[in-house]
């Protein structure tokens, strides 16, 4: 399954979580419209993908969180063994 999109030559990383311009949060349902389109859903809705867009405004994606596996990867690169902290 194709997990992107693009919209007026922007692509979209449907995985992500994204916030329109008011600070509403969307994100991919895993569905798609019968128009091809992916469906967002928010919490007080779902809309398609090119309407969250065009009514919206574009479409700014959230940081995303740190793993515990990151976080570790980065101590251990920094920290070398048998060194104490």
């Amino acid at each position: 399954m194709n997990a992107s999109y693009t919209i007026d030559g922007v692509t979209l990383d449907l995985t992500r979580t994204y916030v329109d311009v008011t600070g509403v949060e969307w994100s991919w349902t895993g569905r798609w419209t019968k128009a091809g389109e992916p469906l967002m859903q928010t919490t007080s809705g779902y809309m398609s993908l090119l309407d969250v867009y065009q009514l919206h405004g574009p479409l700014i994606p959230l940081p995303q969180r740190i793993t515990s596996v990151q976080v570790r990867a980065a101590f251990i690169g920094r920290i070398p063994l048998g060194v104490a902290a």
